[in-house]
């Protein structure tokens, strides 16, 4: 349902900005939606079967992969459009699911014919009324995130232009790259983190803590700098003149991804180390900024007041993440002392 409701809202936002855009090109796209999240539901279930290339590849690999041998056969035969584009990515994301769904389900039933000796006798009932209010804090906290991680889009498209939109869409996907290695950790760290912090390791998870948080960073240095010193040159290198005005947003982007990585994984933390209210409140709680101040500010200066809300806001929220985290679970997620052994 949540799927259905992001494509609808997709394909009026999509002939807002793309008139030239054909319906059947349009409803191609936003359907491509349901069998992303799909995907993505896929692959975190082969991650937690112990099948982690494969969940991996399903979540990040899979489509993007896909796409570019789409897009690279038909730059063969004609010049490549935008409509191919969408085709592809479109195309790509249904083929993603076409085989990672499968893939699910037969590891599912394969863990469960393993577990059925050790089941536990406990009713879905009281499954539900012990984890309920739990489960229901973690969905919606990771819901937030991912809406709160394009909130500056949603803000700029009813505040501002459609090249802002542009400008800070191209910000925001350079500026990512800062959070690549980051990202990749999640894939295999979270089952790490979980099983340290239940059986409490914690000065094991606080070590793996420091370490990743030292290799995401030291990855990180050299595209920050890049990022921040040459920022308006590697715009227009990359996209043109006309992108000039994102130099700026992609100076702040950057900032906030590296000091985010520098801090740590205190998204992924927080939902396995039992804090998934604390988490869902300071999610609301940065939601309700971007409808109260961040609306506002982006009204008056436009993209760069976005990206400077974005950076403030999004920092602030890691900071207090992992104080909580360290004041009520001594879990410390942020870069410390460098370990002796960077492996």
């Amino acid at each position: 349902m949540i799927s259905v409701a992001v494509a609808i809202v997709a394909f009026s936002i999509a002939f807002r900005l793309l008139p030239g855009l054909g319906i059947s090109a349009a409803l191609l796209a936003v359907s491509a939606i349901i069998p992303q999240a799909y995907s993505v539901l896929s692959g975190a279930i082969l991650r937690g079967n112990g099948r982690l290339a494969s969940g991996t590849f399903a979540e990040l690999g899979s489509m993007p992969a896909l796409a570019v041998a789409i897009l690279l056969t038909k730059a063969m035969l004609s010049e490549l459009s935008l409509t191919d584009a969408i085709i592809a990515l479109s195309v790509s994301s249904w083929l993603t699911a076409a085989w990672a769904i499968p893939a699910a389900i037969r590891s599912v039933r394969i863990v469960s014919t393993e577990a059925t000796a050790g089941a536990s006798s406990q009713s879905i009932h009281d499954f539900l009324k012990r984890y309920l209010g739990r489960m229901i804090a973690m969905m919606g906290t990771s819901l937030l995130f991912y809406f709160l991680t394009w909130a500056p889009l949603f803000v700029l498209f009813l505040t501002s232009s459609p090249d802002d939109v542009a400008f800070f869409t191209v910000a925001a996907r350079l500026a990512a790259f800062i959070g690549l290695v980051s990202t990749i950790q999640v894939s295999y760290l979270a089952p790490a983190f979980a099983r340290l912090y239940h059986r409490s390791e914690l000065q094991v998870l606080n070590d793996l803590c420091n370490r990743s948080a030292w290799q995401a960073g030291i990855a990180a240095v050299v595209p920050t700098v890049v990022f921040v010193v040459a920022s308006q040159p590697l715009l227009e290198l990359l996209y043109g003149a006309g992108f000039s005005n994102a130099a700026v947003p992609l100076v702040l982007l950057t900032i906030a991804a590296f000091l985010n990585v520098v801090i740590g994984q205190v998204n992924q933390l927080m939902l396995l180390c039992e804090l998934e209210r604390t988490a869902l409140i300071l999610n609301l709680v940065w939601l309700a900024a971007w409808l109260a101040a961040g609306l506002w500010l982006s009204s008056l200066g436009g993209v760069v007041a976005a990206s400077g809300f974005a950076l403030v806001s999004g920092v602030l929220y890691s900071v207090l993440a992992a104080r909580q985290l360290a004041k009520s679970r001594g879990v410390y997620s942020f870069l410390r002392k460098m370990p002796p052994l960077m492996g």
